[in-house]
């Protein structure tokens, strides 16, 4: 596991390691905990540029997200990017997905490290106290 960020009020971690659904290794992309959340997110990103093997992907990234949720008590978002995600084809596969595993969220975004900076900002925002000051430093490792 490898810390992001590390805040009073938001901790990001890379690479967490669990299992997925059929008991092999898993490494979660992006575990977001806060005191502020009722319950960890857990973001796996995708992003595919060109035709592959992503149609085949989705099935086990919707999948694994479900068990995790419910194994770890977390909420789970599938954060995707890149050409070959706008596909009709692909579009339909998320929607199936979506319908069969409602409890897992998915954002398309054209950058992944703006979404995460996002998530960061707004979190700080929420927060803030006195002078334009947020209530805690972070540490940036």
């Amino acid at each position: 596991m490898y810390s992001l960020l590390n805040c009073d009020l938001l901790t990001l971690a890379t690479q967490v390691k669990t299992v997925d659904v059929d008991g092999n290794d898993f490494h979660i992309d992006l575990k977001v905990t806060s005191p502020h959340l009722d319950k960890p997110i857990i973001i796996e990103a995708k992003y595919q540029e060109v035709t592959g093997t992503v149609d085949q992907k989705l099935h086990y990234v919707f999948d694994t997200l479900d068990h995790l949720m419910r194994t770890m008590n977390s909420h789970g978002v599938l954060v995707y990017g890149g050409s070959h995600y706008t596909s009709l084809r692909v579009k339909n596969i998320i929607h199936s997905m979506s319908v069969r595993y409602p409890n897992v969220k998915s954002v398309r975004v054209d950058n992944v490290i703006d979404f995460v900076s996002k998530i960061v900002k707004d979190d700080k925002e929420r927060h803030k106290v006195g002078r334009g000051k947020t209530a805690a430093a972070c540490n940036h490792p």
